[in-house]
């Protein structure tokens, strides 16, 4: 059975949707591609490149909007296997393989969270003296005792990645968290997350997210 690995943050899944996606409709005809399931994987693609870019700025987000980015994901995932599922191994070729993250395998489609990837913080809210963050992936992943180190820094707004000295804040299996705040009230708080195994090996840092504190 042909097996897909769809990247674990979202970053990076975005990035396999806007490679995917044309792919397919490039190579249609080739791969026998029904119009409806490509019909609605590109309304999917459209959702979610609407979507997408306002659940990574602090000024647009909310949780409204992280919910919806959550459940167009797992759409996509879905429609992804649908269409592939239909796919006759002759027709695919190693580009397609490359495009699309498929290989031969005998387990069914998953999402990897090894650590080769990283679990995504995002501001679910923002109260006074308090930021509620989730994380994406959830920490505690199926199959998985990756725990996740979260890293804070506040300062001034729109500082660059090399002007942020980050430190740990807190190592939890959490699939959400609550940071309080007892100063700082209109400085802003960086957040950056990695897994962590029980051994003490470390992935790589996710994206860095940003909120004021009020």
């Amino acid at each position: 059975m042909s097996k897909v690995i769809f990247p674990a943050a979202d970053g990076e899944f975005n990035r396999y949707v806007q490679k995917a996606v044309p792919h397919l409709v490039e190579h249609k005809k080739r791969l026998n591609i029904p119009d409806a399931q490509l019909n609605e994987l590109k309304t999917l693609k459209n959702a979610w490149d609407e979507i997408y870019p306002k659940s990574q700025d602090p000024s647009k987000r909310t949780s409204v909007i992280t919910g919806e980015k959550i459940s167009l994901r797992k759409r996509l995932e879905q429609q992804f296997r649908k269409l592939f599922g239909g796919f006759y191994r002759s027709f695919i070729n190693r580009d397609d393989r490359s495009a699309l993250s498929i290989y031969d395998g005998e387990s069914d489609s998953t999402t990897s969270y090894d650590l080769n990837h990283s679990p995504e913080p995002n501001i679910e809210e923002i109260k006074q003296g308090m930021h509620i963050l989730s994380f994406t992936p959830p920490g505690q992943n199926p199959g998985s005792r990756h725990r996740i180190e979260l890293q804070n820094y506040v300062g001034d707004s729109d500082l660059s990645e090399s002007q942020i000295r980050f430190g740990t804040l807190k190592i939890t299996s959490n699939n959400s968290t609550e940071i309080e705040y007892n100063g700082g009230r209109g400085r802003t708080a960086y957040y950056r997350a990695r897994y962590i195994t029980e051994q003490g090996d470390k992935g790589p840092f996710s994206e860095i997210v940003s909120a004021l504190i009020v």
